[in-house]
């Protein structure tokens, strides 16, 4: 039951990144979403190691993926920061940015 159960999500995760259009391979930043604001900036002192974290476990990610199912799509960012340093990075799918009008 374990393994059928582990076949079907294994399926459904490659159907998704295939049909969603889920990203895996070069980063274009000249594609990011940034929104920043500037609160304080001689008293609020953000540490960007959520930022950086968050950015190279999706990049760790990417090349697994890549390496294991040659998926390469292009992908960038949604980036959040404070006094222009990076809180938090996103990866979101291609179809959430990408939607026609």
């Amino acid at each position: 039951m374990k393994k059928k159960l582990s076949m079907v999500i294994a399926t459904l995760l490659v159907v998704q990144a295939v049909w969603v259009g889920a990203a895996f391979a070069d980063y274009k930043p000249e594609g990011n979403i940034v929104v920043g604001v500037n609160l304080l900036s001689n008293i609020i002192k953000p540490s960007s190691a959520l930022g950086n974290f968050t950015f190279n476990l999706q990049e760790s990610a990417h090349k697994t993926i890549t390496n294991l199912t040659g998926l390469s799509i292009d992908h960038s960012y949604a980036v959040v920061q404070v006094n222009g340093i990076t809180l938090l990075a996103i990866d979101p799918p291609i179809a959430l940015i990408n939607k026609k009008k």
